[in-house]
């Protein structure tokens, strides 16, 4: 009997230290359960906090884009109205056409950004540097090249109001008849005029390019932060902007100049200015709420502390290296960076698209218009060539999607941008207008996937350090390309001989199209099938 109850006890005991273990185990599991579920919401609450600062930057930069875009092309279209109506030929006294005043105008203003562009972008991210002028910030460096344009713009407005002005009086009271002597100063002073007109308005343009190149070069690749999608949806998203102000900027000049020349002097000016103060607001805005942006200290003192471990005869002979060659010619530095890239074949074949002519363009819309073809319909034939370039950003979205290759979209788009001009060729062989159009106008979607892929492709393999360099150079290149078809107008400028001018234009893009296959995709596509065979 006391075995049994001792059993029975034994029992009852063993089953209350199991509903004991069964209601600590529940215990400890609701516990848990509560753990991850708070854990969960913490996290959410971290991505939210995370991703709402990201996305509110890129809208201030997206939106501080647009005003540097619309205020840009307002200017640009407003200079050349300006300048036209100095060259009138009913001026007594004129520096020559208004072609050749926009002209030389455009020359000097190219000439100004392939010489400076490199040497100031530099500078994009230089806060290591022992000179405290040049050590500055991203946002340092921002700050000046955007506020830098309002001194510039400010003279080149009072110029250009001082020679309107002198112009308007000139043609409605003549000349005093005080001689050859007073009409030689007058010349002299126009002359003087133009010049600084031109080198001020010059300078806002260095400025302007290399905020664009700080922007799509160094700051969207920043603030993307190693996300690919990311990267790809800004790029497409700040040339739909570039686009959209391309149709809507001249329309809005042309508002603006159906008054007097005085208030269009007026408007535009203000415009410029208050979008740079904005953009310049918007900017330091965005730097402040996003890390990686402020991150350069940090990078730069790592880099330094790593070069300080080399070897000290090794880094003396660098040094005298580097102090000969900036004292030589500073560019040189910057183009071997540029020459050692590994897309370099990209940025060449893009700088030769450049060159491409068959474009709507000044020159070949008054080829076109020799040829027969009205003013209306040239002008609904450039708009619909920049819906058709906005088009093209969006099949790029779409290509990169299919394809998932940056290079292989880039291939894509220009091979589609040559075989379309190839019927605008034909139609110049032909002296045909409508086939020029009908070749033209889709071929600006090819151009604008390559121009996206092109840059994706700097942005992903470019280091940091070197963006600025390397986005210089890129800006100079392009300029430079730029500058031959206005050359070779000059030098056939009769309608007879012009299809020279587009054969040679032509026979750029065909060299592009070559770099772009045997320099950029090829090399790619033969490493990925040499890995694939040793795996």
């Amino acid at each position: 009997m006391e075995f049994n109850k001792l059993q029975s006890h034994h029992e009852n005991s063993q089953r209350d230290s199991n509903d004991r273990f069964k209601n600590d185990a529940i215990e400890l599991n609701h516990r848990a359960l509560s753990s991850v579920s708070q854990s969960d919401e913490q996290h959410s609450d971290t991505d939210t906090h995370i991703n709402h600062p990201r996305t509110l930057a890129r809208v201030l930069v997206c939106i501080s884009h647009f005003f540097s875009e619309i205020s840009e092309w307002i200017w640009q279209f407003s200079t050349v109205v300006w300048l036209t109506s100095l060259g009138r030929d009913d001026q007594s006294i004129s520096l020559g056409s208004s072609l050749f005043l926009n002209s030389s105008y455009s020359a000097t203003t190219r000439i100004m950004v392939f010489l400076l562009v490199p040497r100031i972008t530099k500078y994009v991210n230089n806060s290591s540097s022992k000179s405290t002028w040049l050590a500055f910030s991203r946002k340092k460096f921002m700050s000046r090249i955007i506020l830098g344009q309002i001194p510039c713009l400010l003279f080149a407005t009072l110029l250009f109001g001082r020679e309107l002005s002198n112009d308007s009086l000139q043609s409605s009271n003549g000349i005093d008849g005080n001689g050859d002597r007073d009409e030689s100063n007058r010349q002299s002073t126009i002359l003087l005029g133009f010049v600084s007109i031109c080198l001020l308005s010059g300078f806002a343009q260095v400025l302007q390019s290399s905020y664009e190149v700080s922007i799509e070069r160094d700051w969207i690749v920043a603030m993307s932060e190693n996300d690919g999608q990311l990267l790809e949806s800004n790029n497409v998203l700040l040339n739909q902007i570039h686009l959209i102000c391309i149709i809507c900027g001249p329309s809005i000049a042309v508002l603006l100049h159906s008054h007097s020349d005085g208030w269009s002097l007026v408007c535009v000016s203000l415009i410029k200015i208050i979008s740079l103060i904005l953009m310049n607001a918007l900017i330091k805005r965005t730097y402040s709420m996003i890390p990686s942006l402020q991150n350069e200290n940090e990078q730069q003192s790592s880099t330094s502390v790593d070069e300080n471990c080399l070897d000290d005869n090794s880094a003396s002979s660098n040094m005298n290296n580097a102090s000969s060659i900036s004292s030589t010619w500073g560019c040189v530095e910057d183009i071997r960076v540029y020459i050692f890239q590994k897309e370099l074949w990209a940025g060449v074949a893009l700088a030769f698209l450049y060159c491409n002519v068959m474009t709507f363009g000044g020159l070949l819309m008054a080829y076109l218009n020799s040829c027969g073809l009205t003013w209306e319909v040239i002008g609904l034939c450039q708009g619909a060539s920049n819906f058709a370039g906005l088009l093209g950003t969006c099949i790029f979205a779409l290509l990169q999607r299919f394809l998932n290759d940056v290079r292989a979209t880039a291939l894509c788009g220009i091979c589609w941008q040559f075989m379309l001009l190839s019927v605008s060729m034909f139609g110049v062989l032909m002296k045909n207008p409508w086939f020029i159009i009908v070749g033209v106008i889709p071929s600006r979607i090819g151009l604008w996937i390559y121009a996206i892929a092109s840059t994706q492709l700097f942005q992903q393999t470019v280091p940091e350090k070197e963006r600025g360099k390397v986005g210089g150079v890129q800006t100079s290149l392009n300029s430079l390309f730029q500058t031959i078809p206005l050359i070779l107008g000059m030098i056939y400028s009769d309608v007879d001989d012009y299809w020279k001018v587009l054969v040679t234009s032509y026979l750029s893009n065909g060299t592009a199209v070559l770099m772009v296959l045997f320099g950029v995709y090829l090399p790619c596509r033969k490493s990925n099938l040499s890995y694939s065979t040793v795996d």
